[in-house]
């Protein structure tokens, strides 16, 4: 799928403002956020302290294909 609001990416390799996250959840009374979403043709988890704004986990998942679209990710 040439656009997918999940995985797709501008010409020049940039995430588009529009995209989607897989996931988007607040917790713990609205201190802690996750995030799973594309991260430069890859998919990522980012763990957020929203008190500070410091980032306690901000990793790759290594997805070989897109989990809403299935296209391959790997160009």
């Amino acid at each position: 799928m040439k656009n997918c609001k999940y995985c797709s990416l501008l010409p020049n390799g940039d995430i588009p403002d529009d995209t989607k996250d897989i996931l988007d959840k607040t917790f713990l009374h609205r201190f802690m956020s996750v995030r799973i979403g594309n991260s430069s043709g890859d998919f990522g988890i980012i763990i957020q302290d929203k008190g500070t704004g410091e980032l306690l986990v901000d990793k790759a998942l290594g997805f070989k294909y897109c989990p809403k679209c299935g296209k391959s990710l790997k160009v």
